[in-house]
């Protein structure tokens, strides 16, 4: 009887670190089945090659991803959207959340509203807004920090994705009380607009957004995807990732998203976002 990969934890690990280390897959899927693993199994565990694939095209002309970890593709017709549990380490989460708790500020977005005051901040903040009616988090620039476990981690996510650093922005970690949420938005910027002109002219637009939760969350903070009706409750260490755009490079309205309202303990994640130039 063959063998299911998720039921031995050992030769997953193998799978999994082979894969980062840029093995061909195809060895890798040899080896599994010459011991005994389902071929079904081994897809769904280390990541099926159409996954792969989608990945390996994010960078669009650029060196491209050729492993990854423990990958699980959403599969809809609306957007592109990925799971990858454990992305990062319980040590990793914490030391993130200890580096940027002292230094939290107001979350900002980058329209204006009847409710939202102008940001009393530096740089490309200061043309953004704080609307406490919409979005009610504390943000930390860990960009800024120049910390060596940020480098790593950005380094991580930018291999992972195969995507130029010189494509990205500089990673956030967020903050939600009780009580703190994000409603209904999109990441990308509407085109032929001023929010366009004043955040985008010079990079482009938001392709991918990289998210990864720090911690449980008792109740609540969950992240939904409105239009495909997905609901995902954090975990720790679970790295979230959509496309903002179509294959076309059109923005894809399907990406509406909201992060629901904390009801008990508080949630932490780390977002990423990157470009088209």
């Amino acid at each position: 009887m063959l063998k299911s990969l998720s039921d031995h934890s050992q030769w997953l690990h193998w799978g999994q670190e082979n894969i980062l280390r840029g093995c061909d897959p195809k060895e890798i899927f040899d080896t599994l089945i010459g011991n005994g693993f389902d071929s079904q199994s081994i897809q769904d565990a280390l990541s099926t090659p159409h996954a792969l694939a989608s990945l390996a095209s994010i960078g669009s002309g650029l060196s491209g991803a050729h492993h990854t970890e423990l990958l699980c593709q959403v599969l809809n017709e609306k957007m592109e959207l990925y799971l990858i549990p454990d992305f990062l380490s319980a040590l990793q989460c914490q030391g993130v959340i200890d580096l940027g708790r002292p230094v939290l500020e107001a979350s900002t977005i980058s329209l204006p509203s009847s409710q939202a005051l102008p940001f009393a901040g530096s740089g490309e903040k200061e043309k953004a807004y704080v609307d406490l009616s919409f979005r009610t988090s504390r943000t930390s620039d860990l960009g800024c920090l120049q910390d060596p476990l940020v480098q790593v981690i950005d380094a991580k996510i930018c291999q992972t994705l195969g995507v130029s650093p010189a494509r990205s922005e500089g990673t956030q970690l967020q903050h939600y009380a009780v009580g703190c949420e994000f409603k209904a938005h999109t990441d990308y910027f509407e085109p032929q607009t001023d929010e366009y002109h004043t955040f985008a002219s010079h990079q482009g637009n938001r392709t991918w957004t990289f998210m990864v939760y720090l911690n449980e969350v008792e109740d609540g903070g969950e992240t939904e995807f409105l239009e495909i009706q997905k609901v995902i409750k954090p975990q720790r260490g679970l790295a979230v990732i959509w496309n903002n755009l179509r294959p076309n490079a059109q923005v894809n309205p399907h990406t509406i998203h909201a992060g629901r309202a904390v009801k008990e303990g508080e949630k932490f994640v780390i977002t990423k976002w990157f470009r088209e130039r």
